[in-house]
């Protein structure tokens, strides 16, 4: 039995090995007559598919390029197909919050204008905010657009292990992905058909404003002086199958509520919950529209909580502590040097599904797998600042995430595109 199902994987991956080569075969023609008319015409239309804004990391760039005539550029704000309905109107509601205070003109995905704009004239390049075949509607879609030139920054620092991550067609076929550090990079060219070659290692875009000091003050009034500020941040990963074994929310969602009335006037709680969460309870057997929105709604209007799904940086950083089980959040939430708890049923499991990089961080993480262990983190370390991985966490901020990531990321992007299309130096 082992013996065919091992002959199967390697058939598989032979056949996917070989659909590889042929698309960069097919693509590669049409990257390089992009790039030539991109040359001769000293112009490069860019184009933003913008579907979640606590993804949006290239504001940056963005301002680099809209001040350099060499570029046109586009924000179109697309909602993954993936989220429930009421999911999308919020998301779209956030990001033309965002755009409009950032005086940054956009369109919807589903205007007239905008379709007929796509259809009639693709943008040359353009950057995703995630690259899976499935989350964006048409005439978007990446299997779609395979013969643009794809850019693809990851929305945090990546903590995952696996091939199913860095091996699939988009990210062979993307024409630049820029990566944080240089073990994520190291980490793809192992793993993908490729070898890493579309791969431009420029630093965490959000480690210059993790770094800053003018934090905004999210968190709503509270009578109690001296209170605690925690974070509770569910993955949308609520069921215990499959890679990511998490699973958390469910066994958690009652317990923190309970938590929140034990500690009110000593701790204020925020439910920073995943995009895709809503959605994934909407559609649950157990939970559905109704209950998910009354969960939602006591979260919003306790005394002491409140629901943040937008940006999260001021948020983590005017912060006393986390909990949490997303991947991303592993590594972003030790720029606050804070204590954070990672919940489990099965850390073994947990860990083998991270990279080298992901392992560190998780590393600095106190774990939880039972409701006692939680109120423990919230009791010894939040409340009464015993906290022994304190050290262990400066150090890994100040030898890695000081080092590797900090960087002008949006300056590092701008030059390279000039290089490349261009022959622009600096």
């Amino acid at each position: 039995m082992l013996g065919k199902i091992k002959s199967y994987l390697i058939r598989f991956r032979f056949m996917r090995r070989v659909q590889y080569w042929r698309a960069s075969i097919k693509y590669y023609c049409a990257h390089s007559r992009i790039r030539k008319n991109i040359r001769s015409s000293r112009k490069a239309t860019v184009c933003f598919l913008v579907s979640s804004l606590s993804m949006w990391r290239l504001q940056d760039l963005y301002d680099f390029l809209v001040k350099d005539p060499h570029y046109s550029i586009q924000i179109i704000l697309l909602p993954f197909l993936t989220y429930a309905e009421e999911e999308k109107e919020r998301s779209l509601k956030e990001l033309k919050r965002y755009f409009d205070k950032m005086h940054c003109p956009y369109m919807l995905y589903n205007s007239p204008d905008c379709l007929s704009q796509w259809k009639e004239n693709r943008p040359d390049i353009i950057f995703y905010q995630q690259l899976y075949s499935t989350i964006y509607s048409e005439p978007y879609s990446i299997n779609s657009n395979l013969d643009r030139l794809i850019c693809h920054i990851p929305y945090g620092l990546s903590t995952v292990n696996g091939e199913w991550l860095e091996n699939i067609l988009p990210k062979n076929l993307a024409w630049k992905l820029f990566y944080p550090t240089q073990s994520h990079a190291d980490f793809a060219r192992s793993h993908s058909f490729n070898r890493g070659k579309n791969v431009v290692v420029v630093g965490e875009p959000n480690a210059k404003r993790y770094l800053a000091s003018n934090y905004s003050y999210p968190w709503k009034p509270q009578s109690a002086k001296r209170v605690k500020k925690v974070i509770w941040a569910p993955h949308f990963s609520i069921s215990d199958m499959g890679y990511l074994h998490r699973a958390s929310f469910l066994w958690m969602a009652d317990y923190m509520k309970d938590i929140v009335n034990k500690y009110e006037g000593r701790i204020q709680f925020v439910f920073k919950p995943h995009p895709r969460l809503i959605s994934a309870l909407y559609s649950h057997r157990e939970w559905g529209k109704s209950r998910t929105d009354q969960y939602f709604n006591w979260w919003e209007n306790t005394t002491n909580t409140q629901v943040e799904t937008g940006e999260f940086i001021d948020l983590f950083m005017t912060s006393d502590a986390m909990i949490h089980d997303c991947g991303s959040f592993t590594a972003e939430y030790l720029y606050s040097n804070n204590p954070v708890l990672f919940t489990a049923k099965n850390f073994p499991q947990v860990y083998s599904g991270l990279n080298p990089f992901g392992v560190k961080c998780l590393d600095l993480h106190y774990k939880a797998q039972t409701e006692k262990e939680i109120l423990s983190f919230l009791e010894d370390v939040v409340l009464e600042g015993n906290d022994p991985l304190a050290d262990g966490r400066h150090l890994f901020y100040k030898n890695v995430l000081m080092k590797e990531t900090a960087s002008d990321v949006g300056h590092n992007i701008y030059h390279v595109l000039n290089m490349d299309l261009f022959g622009i130096e600096e």
